[in-house]
């Protein structure tokens, strides 16, 4: 997208013109949409990681105490 816009010459940043770039670059290039699925593993993995995430932060809160 950064590079649409770029070339589109708007090097302006908010919420409003990216939203139009956005549907700009939707119109002319017609993108396929794409499924994201992810397998057992990397389920378990992002919990396993959310989790440690988890523990580290009451270990620090606990050092704080």
């Amino acid at each position: 997208m950064r590079d649409f816009a770029r070339a589109k010459g708007q090097l302006a940043k908010a919420d409003k013109i990216d939203a139009k770039l956005i549907s700009e670059f939707g119109k002319m290039f017609k993108p396929a949409p794409t499924e994201f699925y992810l397998s057992k593993q990397e389920l378990e993995l992002r919990d396993l990681l959310r989790r440690r995430a988890q523990l580290i932060e009451q270990k620090q809160q606990e050092k704080n105490r």
